[in-house]
């Protein structure tokens, strides 16, 4: 990795991301990639700042491969909090970031989903965000989630995933996929 790609910089996941990945797949024959990222990753994780929900689930996510990483309980513990805020006036759902209570995303709720079972944690949250995504399909075939009833008040139109079993897929345990 020379530079990010022209025109579009680094994103603040990126070095994570790469450093798992690399890590992943050979820490031999990728060592100086990974001491690339893992030197990105030291500079600034100090100073990170993630406040919504989908890059909030996926830095969890990140953090579970690697627990003794000295990065991962400051941006797990950063997350989990940012977390709190986003979901706290919500009874299901989490809200796109904090300040933005009526912004919220099925896609990206089930980012948050998959960043809380990766590291155990709010599992009564979990399960209450599961059952408001998917116990109201009203047709499978047109991929359609519509919200639940009790849920009227929060939500203004239906949630359009692009395939429902993907994102099943993607938020459920693989024992606890339908």
């Amino acid at each position: 990795m020379s530079a990010p790609y022209p025109g579009f910089g680094l994103g603040p996941l990126d070095p994570f991301h790469g450093y798992v990945v690399y890590r992943l797949l050979d820490e031999t024959a990728l060592a100086d990639e990974i001491a690339q990222m893992k030197d990105i990753i030291e500079q600034n994780y100090r100073s990170l700042v993630i406040s919504q929900d989908l890059g909030l689930g996926m830095m969890l996510w990140m953090t579970h491969f690697f627990p003794a990483e000295t990065w991962r309980v400051f941006i797990a513990n950063g997350a989990s909090r940012c977390l709190t805020l986003c979901g706290s006036i919500l009874p299901a759902y989490f809200c796109r970031e904090p300040g933005a209570a009526t912004v919220k995303f099925a896609f990206t709720n089930y980012g948050v989903s998959l960043g809380l079972q990766a590291v155990e944690t709010w599992p009564d949250r979990v399960a209450r965000l599961m059952n408001s995504l998917f116990e109201d399909v009203s047709d499978p075939r047109q991929n359609t989630i519509r919200r639940r009833s009790s849920d009227a008040a929060f939500h203004t139109r239906e949630f359009q995933p692009a395939t429902r079993s993907g994102h099943v897929s993607t938020a459920c345990k693989p024992s606890e996929t339908p």
